[in-house]
Parts: C-alpha cells; structure tokens; sequence
C-alpha cells in the first residue's frame, strides 16, 4: 500500500508530538512545507523529513 505524501495539519501536529495550535503556527512559516487547496492545508512529508526536519536539528544543535 503506498503511503501518503501529504498530511493534514492535525496529522502532522501527531506526527511531530506537538499541539495543533503550533502546528497551525509553524504552517504560516515560511520555510515549513505546506501545500495550501482551497481553504485546505496539507504538508509535504518527504519535505518535512528530508529537509526541514535534519534543518531544525542543525539551528538546535548551535
């Protein structure tokens, strides 16, 4: 079965153990992989795990 690319807001504030209130906020960012049809927001997940995800450890760790 293949996995979806993209995820809803809810689904990623799962995904990354965070609320859904940061993940609305962290979607208004500007380099954070969102997708937006219609009124809808999705997130890319292979952009959030190959790049935006090894990014964040990279700011963190300085």
């Amino acid at each position: 079965m293949l996995e979806n690319r993209y995820m809803s807001v809810k689904e990623t504030a799962r995904y990354l153990g965070i609320g859904i209130s940061k993940a609305y906020q962290l979607c208004k960012t500007a380099d954070f992989p969102t997708l937006k049809i219609g009124q809808q927001i999705l997130v890319d997940k292979q952009s959030l795990d190959n790049t935006w995800i090894p990014n964040r450890q990279k700011v963190s760790l300085k």
